[in-house]
């Protein structure tokens, strides 16, 4: 049949709108499990790794943050990002990272920034500071801050929504109280 259109088989004969609807909620049902799956297989104990780079030691414990990690250490991201904070930040500045995730960049800019200046790091997702902060107590760094919160321009209630296969894509979503 040439056309997977599901409007043009159903004109055809070839599936009715209850057939459509079971293989919709199907769809859902596996898409369900799937995202089970993955989140299970993402989160499984054998992530949980201490990971060398440039600047010392960051304590991953998934696999969507080990293979950021990866590609940043090879340079398949970040390169431009790196640039750019080599031009901005200097010796004893004070510098606020917002969304300091595992703790890659505050590794960079700590050491940057010595032991005179001041990093405030700033990471909602719980998992995440938890990461950041084995990270930063293994590189003993002591010009760093640690703040388990999320910076917004209001003060209100808010849920946090953690993307189950990036944990980088996390995001804050307003609550309906």
């Amino acid at each position: 049949f040439p056309s997977h259109d599901k409007t043009t088989m159903e004109a055809w004969g070839f599936i009715d709108a209850n057939a459509r609807f079971c293989c919709e909620k199907g769809e859902i049902y596996l898409n369900k499990i799937l995202e089970r799956l993955f989140r299970l297989a993402n989160h499984h104990p054998f992530w949980q790794r201490w990971i060398e780079t440039d600047w010392g030691k960051v304590y991953v414990d998934s696999a969507d943050r080990a293979i950021y990690l990866l590609l940043m250490r090879f340079g398949f991201m970040g390169r431009s990002e790196k640039q750019q904070l080599e031009s901005l930040v200097t010796e004893g500045m004070t510098v606020l990272e917002i969304g300091a995730n595992i703790g890659y960049y505050s590794l960079f800019l700590a050491k940057r920034i010595g032991k005179k200046g001041k990093l405030v790091a700033f990471e909602p997702e719980i998992k995440l500071f938890h990461c950041l902060k084995r990270t930063i107590e293994k590189n003993n760094l002591k010009n760093v801050s640690l703040n388990n919160q999320a910076i917004s321009s209001s003060i209100k209630k808010v849920n946090f929504c953690r993307d189950f296969l990036n944990a980088g894509n996390s995001k804050i979503v307003e609550s309906e109280n």
